[in-house]
């Protein structure tokens, strides 16, 4: 005699085998679909420096706080946009060890241990920038409460050193004012290799070597994504004008 109940003894059904592991692959595709990156939004190396020149421009004269910080962001944002530094180099520039007058040139200047990429690195200062930052130096960062007590090239309004995510989140709230789109600091490292990639696809190398890429990889990454923005509007730049216009009733 069986031993087993009757409640016991039903079969529970077991479910198919087959359909978990589909149940797994539409998952595990869907939130591939979901994790992967948009195409990050950039603007022309042209466009950033302008916009910073014209930040300048607009705050000379105006003895007001806001006069002073809107001609510092206007120098970092031109700054960034010709010399595109990491944002945590970027914000630890100090004046005389970072920042040095070498002949009758400014140079930022960065040791192996300070660079993402283990090597010691020099650039020049743009001579459109030069004035600028001279004028900085002299008249607008001794505005600054405590100016005379550090060397940290950016400060903020209580005169302490700008942090990284000060910096990044300044800069992000002028270029959305500006161009509708957050440019943080980072970005303009990729706006300059996009740049680069559009307007002379040919120094692409160049890029490389500004940014100080340990690899071309990376570099030629913006170059694949810049160029098929550019194509895309090329394409629809021609259909526009193979497309018949309307007669105006």
């Amino acid at each position: 005699m069986n031993s087993l109940s009757p409640r016991s003894s039903r079969q529970v059904p077991i479910p198919h085998r087959g359909k978990a592991p589909d149940i797994l692959t539409t998952l595990e595709a869907q939130l591939k679909r979901e994790c992967r990156p948009s195409p990050k939004a950039w603007v022309p190396t042209q466009q950033l420096d302008a916009l910073g020149k014209e930040m300048i421009q607009e705050a000379i004269g105006d003895d007001r706080d806001c006069g002073k910080l809107l001609y510092r962001d206007g120098l970092m944002i031109t700054l960034l946009a010709l010399r595109p530094e990491r944002r945590r180099g970027f914000a630890q520039i100090r004046i005389g060890q970072h920042l040095r007058r070498v002949g009758d040139e400014w140079r930022l200047i960065f040791g192996a241990e300070e660079r993402k990429s283990k090597r010691p690195s020099q650039m020049s200062m743009p001579n459109t920038v030069v004035p600028l930052l001279e004028r900085y130096l002299h008249d607008v960062r001794p505005q600054f409460p405590n100016a005379q007590n550090h060397d940290a090239l950016w400060l903020g309004m209580k005169g302490r050193p700008l942090s990284p995510h000060s910096i990044s989140r300044l800069i992000a709230r002028r270029t959305e004012a500006a161009f509708g789109n957050r440019i943080p600091p980072d970005r303009f490292r990729h706006c300059a290799a996009s740049t680069v990639a559009v307007s002379a696809p040919g120094q692409i190398g160049l890029a490389a070597r500004l940014l100080d890429h340990a690899s071309l990889k990376t570099t030629y990454d913006h170059y694949i994504l810049a160029r098929s923005v550019e194509a895309s509007r090329q394409y629809a730049k021609i259909i526009a004008e193979l497309t018949p216009r309307r007669p105006r009733r």
